[in-house]
Order: structure tokens, then sequence, then C-alpha cells
């Protein structure tokens, strides 16, 4: 997206004000067959939004998080480069001027090139179950339909498409212990377009073909407005409804020689699904003895997802140490209070071999944020830090 400098002239009670603007002109994109075309760009967009909502054909399954590592495009090699970016892309393709669509703003210098991505694969699976686990998280579990095995690694995401029509506005199984977190509202059903949401696989490829998730029902703020239309859409499926989904794909994942390294794990809310499943390999699938430390906030404890598991697994394995965190917690909560932030800040300040450690985090981006700023003050390498950063927009 370029800028063109143009003078303004603005009369008012009579007088003739004179100034300078900048005034947006069309982002010029070539696509895969070397075609250009000019797209306008929204205000605070990333470049993946804006070729998206211009119908442009590009890759990307985990709704720009910055970890499926698929939404590649090529810009001028001046173009900042993220964290995420440095992770998902050789020093080469960064000099070369590739980089990812969703890590970057529409403020760009050139033209933009579009780069080939393989056709995603669809699936079927059937829902086997749909259970509340925390006021307002479920866990959906799929069976995968197909007659060759599912291939997928611990920390992927899978893609839904919900089509448009009609959904309900509120939670239809909503146990009795849950109601009273629940705002009540008038509206019984909602209307939604189509589209798309990703989520992250909550559990290891153990060779059954089950897919796990754990899906955050977003409730409406107020009559006026709808709830999140993936988790409502998704929340409210009955037992045995078959549904197609993008099969799992995404670089939010182990190294596959972990060495002697050390694993340490930051979320916060739904953010444990892509964690729990790191957790779930590591200790069952490759009945790892490294070290693994998990920092898991929520707002309240009773928010947080899979904790008696967590507790469980910390119990039968010494390697694994578990700490969850309410910021605002009860007086029955005996765990630690406040932020994430503040528990990994003593651990990483006291740690004494910081380039063995490998860290994953998945949370809201502010949280993200934070906690990558913390780590990169302790001069953690870029390179060790994985980051599967959500928003409203893709998750809900």
């Amino acid at each position: 997206m370029r800028s063109e400098l143009v003078q303004v002239s603005l009369v008012k009670n009579k007088q003739v004000f004179i100034g300078w603007w900048y005034r947006k002109q069309d982002l010029v994109v070539r696509d895969q067959q070397g075609y250009l075309q000019n797209v306008v760009a929204k205000d605070n967009e990333s470049l993946l939004d804006c070729l998206q909502h211009n119908a442009l054909s590009i890759g990307s399954v985990c709704g720009g998080g910055g970890t499926c590592g698929q939404c590649i495009v090529r810009l001028d090699p001046s173009a900042a480069i993220s964290v995420a970016e440095r992770y998902r892309l050789s020093q080469d393709r960064l000099l070369s001027g590739y980089r990812l669509a969703c890590q970057q703003n529409t403020d760009l210098k050139g033209n933009v090139q579009l780069v080939e991505s393989p056709n995603p694969k669809t699936v079927s699976c059937e829902l086997l179950s749909n259970t509340f686990i925390t006021p307002f998280i479920k866990e959906l579990r799929f069976k995968y339909q197909g007659s060759v095995p599912l291939d997928f690694k611990p920390g992927s995401f899978v893609q839904f498409t919900i089509k448009e029509g009609q959904s309900l506005a509120f939670p239809k199984d909503l146990p009795r212990r849950y109601q009273p977190y629940w705002p009540r509202f008038e509206s019984a059903t909602f209307s939604h377009p189509n589209t798309v949401r990703h989520y992250s696989v909550a559990n290891r490829n153990d060779g059954s073909g089950v897919l796990t998730f754990n899906i955050k029902m977003q409730p409406a703020q107020s009559n006026n407005q709808r709830p999140g239309i993936g988790s409502f859409h998704l929340g409210n499926l009955s037992i045995g409804t078959v549904v197609d989904i993008v099969a799992p794909r995404g670089g939010f994942n182990l190294l596959d020689d972990l060495g002697v390294r050390e694993i340490v794990l930051v979320g916060g809310g739904s953010g444990i699904a892509p964690l729990k499943a790191l957790i779930d390999e590591l200790i069952f699938g490759l009945h790892s003895t490294l070290p693994i430390t998990l920092f898991y906030g929520a707002k309240h404890p009773v928010e947080l997802a899979n904790h008696c598991w967590l507790k469980a697994v910390e119990t039968q394995h010494s390697n694994f140490s578990y700490q969850p965190i309410g910021s605002n917690a009860s007086s029955v909560w005996y765990g630690q209070v406040g932020r994430v932030q503040t528990p990994l800040n003593a651990f990483v300040s006291a740690h004494r071999s910081l380039h063995r450690c490998l860290f994953f985090l998945c949370g809201p981006p502010a949280m993200m944020n934070d906690v990558t700023q913390l780590l990169l003050r302790y001069s953690v390498n870029e390179n060790a830090i994985q980051i599967d950063s959500f928003s409203p927009f893709t998750t809900t």
C-alpha cells in the first residue's frame, strides 16, 4: 500500500484552511499466474486479511497466527521481519523478500507477489462427544471417517467451514453448575454468513483417528450483538453429526530431534489446546524424560481447561511441572494468583541454562506479546520461541 501526498483545502466559516494529507492508493498484487491487479485495503488489517477480502487465493490454516507458514508472499526485501517469520522461513528466503502475509500490514513498499501453495485436503469426521469442561470451553471429539490413516503432528490446526444460516444464540446443553457464569439475553437464534474458523487439535496422533478440540463459546455481550459464529455452531452440534474439515496442518510442532532440550509451555484460556497436544505427545507418545514446565493462566481458576488431567500428569511424571495461575482467584483457590508473566519471570530469571530451552506460547495476542518481550529481555534466542497467537476473528 502506497500513500500519495496531496493538498487539501477546507472552507469553514468563510475561511480557507490549506494543509497536506496522505491519500492511500491501491495495493498492486501479482498473482500466481503473473497477472497484476489492484486491491484496496481496509484500515488496520493485515496483508492476509486484505488478500482474502479481495478473494485472492492464498494458503492459511492457522487463521493468521503465524504458525502454519502457508501464507507466503514475496515483498520488497526491506519489509520488516517478525519473530514468526524468522522461525518459519529460511534466512535465504527472508533476504529474498519472502514473508508471511499474516505478519505484514498493508503499508508496503513495492508490489506483492503471491506464491503458489498446495491445495488443502478435505476429510470427513463424525462428532463423538460434545461436553463442557469449563463454564465456556467445550471439548469436542471427532472421529475421522477415511480409510487412509490420518497423518498429523501435535500442535496442528484444522479449518472448519461454517455455512450461511441460523444458529442458536445460547448453548443447548449448558450444565446447571455453569449457568450462573452466563449472561441472559432475549435472542434465541442469530443469522450468520458463510465463513471459516480455525481450531487447534488438543491431542496427539495415537492412530485412532480421533481429533479433540477445546473450543471456547463466545456469548454475545448485548442483545444487539451476535455470539461467536464458529463456537456456537460447533458447540451446539449433535452427536453423530458428520462435518467436512481441512485436514490438520500447521507448524506449531516439536522438533524432530529435541536432543537435551528443556520444554517450557506458556498458555492462556483456550490456548491450552495445542499445548495439551504437545504434552500428550511428549509424555505418552515419545515417553520423554526431558524437563517440561507448563505455565497456564485463566481469569478464574474454574476456567482452567483440562486442569484435572494436567494435575494427574504432574503427579505421575516427575519431569512434568504444572503451574496454574488464576488472575481473579477466590478464597478456595490454593494455586498462584496474578498474571502468567510473574511466575514465568521468576522461572526465567533463576534459570542457568536458558540456551537449552524451547518455548511454546499460545494465548491471546496481548499476553503472547508480553511473554515474548519478557523472554527476549533475558536474551532467549528468537528461534527458540514458537508462538501460536489467536484472535477473536479466527477462533470465535
